[in-house]
């Protein structure tokens, strides 16, 4: 018998599903969270601390350890452990005699015997987001597998092991403070239950009809349509050029996208590449103190500075790992918009916001063909929610809640209403004193300024 009352077959047949899940992230170089790999096993279900799951990832290192390989457990990370391996992985280490005084060299040294021990001849693009058939409003399973090419990292990084860990792994959206409105609240009609009781823990919403809908989506459809040609980028003509005709660069204003300005983020890879010479993937994920210093000089490129460095290197090294510097290799193959943004979402620094504003832009602005368009998203954008808020398109300020809406609302491309909906809040409908008298929606929208009043400010 199995451990915890297992048949033996059963027991085996669940590890050999488990590692192979593990070789396969090992021949892509990625790392995956306990979270995702208990998605992907099909033979047990798994909850993510599951002591079942704890001693199967230890057999298959026992066993990888034996045949001469890495352990493949150190490929599983924990989100809530600084997206480090967790206890288990350091105490098996430590049993197999690895030496473990220093927690991140002895985890990066088994990533790279891990790598060395599956990496294939040529790493297709393609393995980094498989593919994956959706239905439009179909819900889909993002792999957040926080994709580093590590036996990249390793080989061309000689002082990776003193910034590499533990924050660099971190994909998070800095939040934005919240602001207090100046108008009094409206008065709301309540959701109400069936025999008149009123229904607890849901924003108040002003009950729009079909008509009011179909005219809010069809305004903003038809704004998108009239600013096709006229991506706002920044206004610096040699900026924009820049941005245009170096994918490098348009990815680095994605990532750059967070904390700053729009412009100036979009600024950022024309200005690096002015205090640095070029903007060469190779040479930039060799030089991560050089690149650094560039973005620290007054004035400074960028209001995090050392984050944004990690990251820029960290895009270096994928780009040239991966599609030998040329970043249009993530999205040249006509892509579907779902398989994109899971791969650009592997980037650390751009969450489901960034991926999706990419998708929309490459696709709309720049031309890059993208197939099936019924799965784009809209960004959960603070300038996007307020505009989903006020006019009521959202029920509450929920992310989750805002992309079904967009989904439900246009099908066939939600993402069309991203790039309408944040020029209308970043233009009229602002955090504090919203124009409503100049916004092209202001003889359809209901005006319902308050429901935002927790959405940050401009």
């Amino acid at each position: 018998m199995a451990p915890f009352g297992f048949p033996q077959a059963q027991w085996d047949r669940v590890k050999e599903e488990v590692r192979e899940i593990l070789i396969a992230y090992a021949q892509a170089q990625l790392v995956v969270s306990y979270a995702d790999l208990v998605e992907e096993v099909r033979t047990v279900r798994f909850e993510v601390r599951d002591a079942r799951l704890f001693t199967i990832l230890e057999e298959i290192s026992m066993k990888e350890h034996a045949a001469g390989r890495g352990m493949l457990s150190a490929l599983v990370i924990c989100k809530r452990n600084g997206m480090s391996p967790g206890a288990g992985f350091l105490e098996l280490a430590a049993r197999l005699g690895r030496d473990t005084r220093n927690v991140e060299l002895c985890w990066i040294e088994e990533l790279k015997r891990v790598c060395d021990s599956w990496e294939l001849p040529l790493l297709d693009p393609k393995m980094i987001a498989p593919q994956e058939e959706e239905r439009p409003g179909e819900e889909r399973r993002a792999r957040s597998s926080w994709g580093l090419p590590f036996a990249s990292v390793l080989a061309a990084v000689g002082n990776v092991l003193g910034w590499l860990m533990p924050g660099i792994f971190k994909n998070q959206e800095i939040p934005q403070e919240s602001s207090e409105e100046k108008k009094d609240p409206p008065v709301w009609k309540e959701p109400v239950l069936e025999g008149g009781e009123q229904k607890q823990g849901l924003s108040p919403v002003y009950p729009l009809d079909t008509a009011q809908r179909v005219a809010l989506v069809a305004a903003l459809l038809q704004y998108g349509k009239a600013v096709e040609d006229d991506p706002i980028f920044t206004t610096d003509p040699q900026a924009n050029t820049f941005l245009l005709e170096n994918p490098f660069a348009f990815l680095l204003g994605v990532i750059a996208d967070q904390g700053i300005p729009a412009e100036r983020a979009w600024q950022f890879p024309y200005e690096l590449c002015q205090r640095l010479g070029h903007l060469d993937p190779e040479r930039i994920s060799k030089n991560r103190a050089t690149v650094v210093a560039a973005i620290k000089a007054s004035p400074a490129l960028h209001r995090y500075v050392e984050k944004m460095g990690n990251w820029v290197v960290l895009a270096a090294l994928r780009i040239w790992s991966l599609h030998g510097g040329r970043a249009e290799g993530r999205w040249n193959d006509t892509p579907t918009a779902a398989v994109l943004q899971e791969r650009l979402c592997q980037f650390p620094g751009i969450g489901q916001k960034k991926a999706a504003m990419a998708v929309e832009i490459l696709e709309r602005h720049l031309h890059v063909p993208i197939s099936r368009l019924c799965g784009s998203d809209i960004a959960y954008d603070r300038h996007i929610r307020r505009v989903f808020l006020r006019t009521c398109l959202a029920e509450r300020d929920d992310r989750d809640h805002m992309i079904a809406v967009a989904r439900e609302l246009y099908p066939s491309r939600p993402g069309a209403l991203d790039d309408p909906a944040w020029r209308v809040g970043r233009q009229w409908c602002h955090a504090r004193q919203p124009d409503c008298g100049s916004c092209l929606l202001t003889s359809i929208c209901p005006k319902q300024i308050d429901r935002a009043k927790t959405v940050g400010a401009d």
